[in-house]
């Protein structure tokens, strides 16, 4: 009798050791922000919430930062404990000053103290907001006054006239006048702020933004010389024109402005 009870009790030990080692143990990673494959801006600080939960005692956490999968560095390691843990991280996306979009890629390690190692990613994409803008020069807009091109599309950067509607500025010299206005005037809608002092040499988008955003914008631009910085916003995307020069000729049929554009 005994010894049936004793078999019996093996048994249960044996059953209920059975039934533990079907739970595998585990480890969960998330975080917040969940989007892949955004677009951020160089230097930008992202609050990173990451949770991680295990039934194993948790031991530390990893975060690793790849650049286009040859610049790899650990940018944050600690040691963790309990079962459920929650840790904030504010990163800061690398500085950049290329051309080109890198790719950054943040690899999320946790593991526990049984040794069990779980990992997740993001990735995205990183533009620098200090990129210089490309230049276009020679650009000639005519009077109106004469029988050459007398509007632009400084979006195409192509001459047009003024009975264009997809020409975005044209000179506002009346039909009678053999003196250049000096006047650009947009038919287009768009707006236009004198800003002179634009480091012109090394403008980026960025500087272009601010400089248009925190000026008192018009429906046109007069008085124009020759050295004067003008800015404008076409589609999203912020221009700016040097005037390289100003010709005002005898007659109006010569009369014309010479720019560059950046954008």
């Amino acid at each position: 009798m005994l010894l049936n009870r004793v078999s019996l009790i093996l048994c249960l030990l044996l059953a209920f050791s059975s039934c533990k080692k079907e739970v595998a143990d585990f480890i969960n990673i998330s975080f917040t922000p969940t989007e892949q494959y955004e677009i951020r801006n160089s230097g930008e600080i992202i609050d990173f919430s990451i949770n991680v939960s295990s039934n194993i005692e948790l031991s530390e956490l990893i975060i690793v930062q790849i650049v286009n999968n040859s610049i790899i560095d650990t940018i944050y390691h600690k040691q963790i404990s309990g079962l459920e843990k929650t840790e904030l991280y504010n990163y800061t996306c690398p500085v950049i000053s290329s051309l080109d979009t890198s790719e950054v890629k943040l690899i999320f390690y946790c593991s526990n103290t049984n040794g069990d190692v779980n990992q997740r990613a993001k990735v995205f994409s990183l533009v620098s907001e200090t990129v210089y803008l490309s230049e276009t020069t020679g650009h000639t807009m005519h009077s109106s006054n004469s029988t050459e091109f007398n509007a632009y599309n400084l979006y195409e950067g192509i001459p047009m006239f003024n009975s264009d509607s997809t020409s975005n500025i044209s000179d506002n010299t009346d039909s009678i006048s053999d003196v250049l206005s000096r006047k650009w005037i947009s038919l287009s809608g768009l707006f236009f702020t004198k800003f002179n002092s634009l480091d012109y040499a090394n403008v980026t988008s960025n500087d272009l933004e601010n400089a248009y955003n925190s000026s008192n914008l018009k429906e046109f631009v007069e008085n124009i010389q020759s050295s004067d910085i003008i800015i404008t916003l076409i589609n999203e995307t912020y221009i700016a024109i040097r005037i390289d020069q100003v010709i005002d000729d005898v007659g109006s049929q010569n009369d014309r402005y010479i720019f560059s554009i950046k954008k």
